[in-house]
């Protein structure tokens, strides 16, 4: 036996074992039929403002029993809330767009998502303000390629430094509603 003849059995070896020690995440990104809606409660009635543009990727442990990292984001400018007026105060007045262009949530610990619903600790960061935040998502298989994750929950707009918004005698409740349906695809 040569000397190099054991140096090449224990790089075989190596690469027989590699494979135990790697994993491979799996990487989605939002479908462009996601969708995240913010509805408002104001004097006398209601209003749903609608994002639309959403951004993101979700990465999955291999198995896809864990979400890894993910981030979501929504262009402050791409909030629609029907009435060009009022979204130009939400753009600029509320949420102050030019400096502040992107609400943002994202996932940096590991959260087990085997079974649905599931609960996710994220942080939000809208206005320049990052808070962590506990929501229930509920999950489902569409695919072996697309995931469905959907979740609602109350938000406190003042939390973030948006003052309650009004003018006259309408007033709206710092309290908004938040519906979120991702559709997720496997990243090629």
């Amino acid at each position: 036996m040569n000397h190099k003849q054991p140096k090449l059995l224990f790089l075989m070896f190596l690469f027989c074992l590699l494979p135990g020690f790697t994993h491979a995440e799996q990487i989605y990104e939002l479908s462009k039929k996601s969708q995240i809606t913010f509805t408002a409660h104001i004097t006398g009635g209601s209003f749903v403002t609608k994002a639309k543009k959403i951004e993101g990727l979700i990465t999955l442990s291999d198995n896809g029993s864990q979400i890894i990292h993910a981030e979501i984001i929504v262009p402050v400018q791409n909030l629609d809330s029907g009435i060009s007026l009022r979204n130009s105060h939400m753009h600029e007045k509320y949420l102050e767009a030019s400096h502040h262009p992107d609400i943002i949530f994202e996932i940096k610990d590991p959260i087990d998502f085997s079974t649905s619903p599931f609960t996710a600790k994220g942080a939000f960061k809208i206005k320049g303000i990052t808070k962590q935040e506990a929501m229930e998502f509920s999950w489902k298989n569409v695919s072996d390629q697309k995931i469905e994750i959907e979740s609602e929950f109350p938000m406190i707009i003042t939390d973030y430094g948006i003052p309650q918004p009004g003018f006259a005698v309408v007033k709206m409740d710092p309290k908004i509603d938040v519906r979120v349906s991702l559709i997720l695809e496997l990243k090629k």
